[in-house]
């Protein structure tokens, strides 16, 4: 399933010394696209997603999937809480309004 509540671009932008920002665009086939900036280099990866009322799955590559817990604090306004060993990260991301 896909939540259409997700289609359309999403960012978040990083407050440490590095800065950098992280776009995500999320289309209604279920394709999208990750656009990582850091000290002006942009990389950009393609991925799969799909979507419960909980949780997103992103698939990279046949080896590399993710499974994220989201809930929407407003409609143009989402939390991301991503697991890294021990630690749970809450990244939010805001729609980007064309």
């Amino acid at each position: 399933t896909l939540t259409s509540q997700f289609v359309g671009s999403w960012l978040t932008e990083f407050d440490d010394e590095e800065g950098g920002s992280l776009l995500l665009e999320f289309n209604a086939d279920g394709t999208g696209s990750e656009n990582f900036v850091l000290d002006g280099v942009t990389e950009t990866e393609m991925f799969t997603w799909s979507t419960t009322s909980t949780l997103m799955t992103v698939t990279y590559a046949p080896d590399d999937v993710e499974e994220l817990m989201y809930e929407f604090l407003t409609d143009d306004r989402v939390m991301f809480f991503a697991q890294e060993g021990d630690e749970t990260f809450e990244v939010i991301f805001d729609r980007v309004i064309d």
